[in-house]
């Protein structure tokens, strides 16, 4: 099965949008957790605006 076409045992094309919506939100978060636990900075809109997230806590917006 090519896992590239294929996700939960399901085509993809066979998917719902609520079903690719949760599969991207896992994978969001997923990818939020690897990037803070190698001390990755992350990007993510706080008060309606892009910031660097650093892993200190520390924030930074992205745009000046």
């Amino acid at each position: 099965m090519d896992t590239l076409s294929h996700v939960a045992g399901k085509n993809i094309e066979d998917l719902t949008s609520e079903e690719l919506e949760a599969i991207a939100q896992e994978a969001g978060r997923e990818a939020i957790d690897n990037a803070k636990k190698r001390g990755a900075r992350v990007t993510e809109l706080r008060e309606g605006q892009l910031v660097w997230v650093y892993p200190d806590g520390r924030t930074e917006a992205v745009i000046n």
